[in-house]
């Protein structure tokens, strides 16, 4: 019998390799689902999140409005342009002011994520992070912008399980993976001199019936 997408994983050097085959796979119609440890502020929905709490805490945040005004499909110059005349589209400033309004960061981060369309694993983790965060150090927007850069400056990670379905390909690190077993496993990103390296012995793969 064939397997079933459960039955698979797919094993790499680093997680952001195990990032983009999810993405690809997506592409293709493909449920596979990342499973580890990732740097959650240097993700998509992070950077946007923090583009707006920038604009909220100082409206004249040039990083914040380059990020927005880039996401929304304008042009470099036109970015420029924009930030330096203080010129930001209506529908932006009244979007900003309703995060104003927000009472804390777990709506501002819906009210982001909605508006940018993103339903995935990692906005919710990021607003469960941001909002431990404000429940247990009470920090006001410039605290969180500035956990959320210090995160980004130390590499921290965090666990994500993005799987929304159960009969999903298991993408993982081989690190991550060790004592797991798995009817059908695949070593991938194995170029020459990048796994092994030429410091590390071979690895022993066993497959399970």
């Amino acid at each position: 019998d064939l397997p079933d997408y459960s039955d698979i994983a797919v094993l790499s050097r680093n997680r952001s390799f195990g990032l983009e085959l999810q993405k690809k796979a997506q592409a293709y119609g493909i449920p596979v689902a990342y499973e580890g440890e990732i740097e959650l502020f240097k993700t998509n929905p992070a950077i946007i999140l923090l583009a707006w709490l920038r604009v909220t805490e100082n409206e004249e945040s040039d990083r914040g409005w380059a990020v927005i005004l880039e996401n929304a499909g304008y042009r470099l110059d036109e970015v420029k342009h924009r930030i330096e005349e203080n010129d930001y589209p209506e529908n932006m400033l009244e979007f900003r002011d309703e995060l104003r309004d927000a009472p804390d960061i777990s709506a501002v981060a819906a009210t982001v994520f909605r508006r940018h369309r993103v339903e995935n694993a990692l906005a919710d983790r990021i607003t469960h992070v941001l909002q431990n965060v404000f429940d247990s150090t009470y920090k006001n927007t410039g605290g969180l912008i500035r956990f959320i850069e210090d995160s980004i400056s130390s590499g921290a990670t965090y666990d994500v399980d993005t799987s929304k379905r159960r009969d999903t390909v298991t993408a993982q690190t081989i690190h991550s993976a060790q004592g797991l077993q798995y009817p059908a496993v695949f070593i991938a990103d194995i170029n020459h001199r990048r796994f092994p390296s030429t410091n590390t012995a071979s690895p022993t793969i066993h497959f399970y019936d």
